[in-house]
C-alpha cells in the first residue's frame, strides 16, 4: 500500500530536519509560520488591490481626505501593507480607491517617489492621484481654497546651470531647463476640467483651474525668489499655475514603471498660499481649508460616469 499523504509529509519534514540539524517539531512549526506569512500576505495584496491610489502627505491632507471620504458617505478603513498602512475607501464611482500618506518631499526614503513605486507594486493601481495643499502664483488672481490641477508638471530643480558667455551677460549665468516637463494623464485633467464647468455652472464657490504645476524641493516663502522661478522658467503654451513638492515623486513612479503599463496621473491640490512671508505667516488657518477642497474636487471626479463618446 502506498504512503498515505499525512505519511509523505512527515518523511519530508524528517528529511528537512535531518539537513538542518533540527529537531522536527522546530522544523514544522517554521514552515507552518511561513505557510501563515504567505497567507497572510496574499490576504493583504486582495485588501489593498486597487485602481486609483490617493496620495497625502501632511497630517492635515490625511485629516481633511478622511473628513471628506466621511463626509460623503466613503469608508476610511486602515489597512496593513509591506511598505506602510493603507486606507480603503472602497468602491467611489466605477473606481477601487485607496490612499497612503507619504512624507513631505519626492526622495526621502519615505516620500512620494518610493511609495508611489510601492504603492503601485502592492495594489497593481493604474491611476495616481496627489492631493493636498500646493502654493498659488498669482495672489491677485487666484484665492486661497482655489484648486490647482495639473496639465503637466515642470520640475523646477531638473535644470542646468551654465556660464552666458555673450555680451552682456558675459560672467554671468544662465539656467537651461532641457526635460523638465511631463504631461500628467489627459483623461483625468479633463475630468477635472468637467467639474471645473459644473462649479461655474451652478454658481459654486469653488473654483478649478488646469494648468502647468511646479515640482521642486524647495520650501519657498519669499515672494522674490517665487517672482525670480517664475520669470526663469521658457515659455510655455499653458500657464503657470502653483507649485508643490511631492509631484516628482509621482512622475518617478510612473517612469519607473514598464513604458507600456505607464500609470496615469494628476496632481490635484488646493492653493493654501503664495509662496511669500505674508500668507505663510496663516498657513495653519489656510492648509486644512486647501487641502479639503482639494479631497472633495478629488472625490466627486471620482464618482463622475464616463463622459460617453
Amino acid at each position: 500500500m502506498p504512503p498515505s499523504p499525512g505519511e509523505i509529509l512527515e518523511q519530508r519534514l524528517r528529511a528537512e530536519a535531518e539537513r538542518r540539524g533540527e529537531p522536527v517539531e522546530s522544523v514544522r512549526d517554521d514552515l507552518t509560520r511561513r505557510g501563515l506569512d504567505a497567507a497572510r500576505a496574499v490576504r493583504e495584496a486582495r485588501a489593498v488591490a486597487s485602481d486609483v491610489v490617493l496620495v497625502t502627505a501632511t497630517p492635515t491632507e490625511h485629516k481633511q481626505l478622511e473628513r471628506a471620504a466621511k463626509d460623503l458617505g466613503t469608508a476610511f478603513d486602515k489597512l496593513p501593507g509591506r511598505y506602510g498602512p493603507y486606507y480603503r475607501l472602497g468602491l467611489v464611482g466605477a473606481n477601487r480607491v485607496v490612499s497612503i500618506q507619504v512624507s513631505m518631499g519626492a526622495f526621502s526614503p519615505d516620500g512620494a517617489a518610493a511609495r508611489c513605486i510601492q504603492a503601485r507594486a502592492e495594489t497593481q493601481a493604474t491611476t495616481i492621484i496627489l492631493i493636498g495643499t500646493a502654493f498659488g502664483v498669482a495672489p491677485g488672481r487666484q484665492r486661497i481654497g482655489d484648486v490647482i490641477v495639473s496639465e503637466s508638471v515642470f520640475l523646477y530643480d531638473d535644470r542646468r546651470v551654465v556660464d552666458a558667455d555673450e555680451s552682456p551677460l558675459r560672467g554671468r549665468y544662465e539656467v537651461q531647463y532641457p526635460t523638465s516637463r511631463k504631461s500628467a494623464s489627459r483623461t483625468w485633467h479633463d475630468r477635472f476640467r468637467r467639474l471645473g464647468e459644473a462649479y461655474v455652472r451652478t454658481g459654486a464657490t469653488e473654483r478649478v483651474e488646469v494648468g502647468v504645476i511646479l515640482s521642486g524641493g524647495a520650501r519657498i516663502e519669499s515672494a522674490a525668489f517665487r517672482d525670480q522661478l517664475l520669470a526663469s522658467l521658457p515659455a510655455m503654451e499653458q500657464p503657470v499655475i502653483g507649485g508643490e513638492m511631492e509631484g516628482m515623486g509621482a512622475v518617478s513612479a510612473a517612469l519607473a514603471s514598464d513604458p507600456a503599463d505607464d500609470p496615469g496621473w494628476v496632481i490635484v491640490k488646493g492653493i493654501s498660499d503664495f509662496a511669500d512671508a505674508s500668507s505663510r505667516s496663516k498657513i495653519k488657518e489656510t492648509r486644512a481649508e486647501a487641502a479639503r477642497a482639494s479631497a472633495m474636487a478629488v472625490l466627486r471626479v471620482l464618482q463622475l460616469p464616463p463622459r460617453s463618446e
